[in-house]
């Protein structure tokens, strides 16, 4: 709806959702980088239609039925200006018989696991990338929170590759300015695991309904999100993560190679200015 500058002449394109990167790149190498394109999006994610709008009614009467859901979680009494809680959701569960259903082709197969599934090591790359930033911030102790069904204390997950259980903590290198950094299970209930979630500091998502509808309600953390289909972009306190994908072998699933999501990290001048509007805004 934003009003373009007088005399310009633009280019009217449709396009669906998934496709509008490729068209754009497309697009800039056909025409260059000072045409106008106008996209009309078809098909638009019922997720997407009004969030940008709604999104603050949402937010309102999940915060009014905080003293019925009790907050069990809020940590007002425990804050420190050195801690940092890191919630880390990472979708597993039914994901293995989802992918392998009997009915799907090969080809359905990779697809899904392409769209769903995530590899420990993405996980472990942007925590990296974290801590070294929450240390330039001034936090020496972060608590951080895994979500993950069939997870083992206090840090062991499923893999990707054969399913099998692998510490989560192999991968991190810990910071020398930060000498406590300490992992714990989230709570299975759902409603607790949201609670847990909501009031972290920092909140990273899984290609998971779940995170999304966490991400939708709860305006304390900063999200650093995986990308989903489902979009962040109307979400404030929201940004998607950078991937690259690379070439998994995931023979549990019968799929000799999928491109899945490898390694994860963040801008770091826009995760400032997020985390510089949650410590002005985080108690309001």
């Amino acid at each position: 709806m934003t009003p373009l500058p007088q005399n310009t002449t633009c280019i009217y394109k449709k396009s669906k959702r998934k496709f509008l990167g490729d068209e754009i790149s497309r697009i800039r190498k056909e025409e260059g980088s000072s045409s106008c394109v106008v996209f009309s999006i078809e098909k638009s994610s019922q997720d997407d239609i009004g969030l940008d709008v709604n999104l603050p009614y949402y937010r309102q009467l999940f915060e009014a039925n905080d003293v019925l859901r009790g907050s069990m979680v809020k940590r007002n009494s425990e804050y420190s200006p050195n801690v940092a809680h890191v919630a880390v959701h990472i979708r597993r569960g039914d994901l293995r018989g989802h992918i392998t259903k009997s009915d799907r082709s090969y080809e359905a197969k990779v697809r899904e696991a392409e769209k769903r599934l995530v590899k420990v090591s993405a996980y472990t790359s942007v925590l990296n990338q974290l801590l070294r930033k929450l240390a330039e911030l001034g936090k020496d102790e972060v608590h951080v929170r895994l979500f993950c069904e069939g997870m083992e204390p206090p840090a062991r997950v499923p893999n990707v590759k054969n399913w099998r259980l692998v510490d989560f903590r192999e991968d991190i290198i810990f910071n020398a300015s930060m000498q406590n950094v300490t992992f714990h299970v989230g709570s299975n209930d759902a409603l607790q695991a949201l609670e847990e979630m909501c009031f972290s500091d920092i909140f990273i998502t899984g290609t998971s309904g779940f995170g999304h509808f966490t991400s939708i309600l709860c305006k304390t953390p900063v999200i650093l999100a995986v990308p989903f289909w489902r979009s962040y972009d109307y979400i404030p306190n929201a940004m998607t993560l950078d991937v690259v994908r690379g070439a998994t072998s995931l023979p549990v699933l019968g799929v000799k190679s999928a491109r899945l999501i490898n390694i994860t990290s963040f801008n770091e001048t826009a995760f400032d200015k997020l985390w510089q509007k949650r410590s002005c805004c985080a108690e309001d």
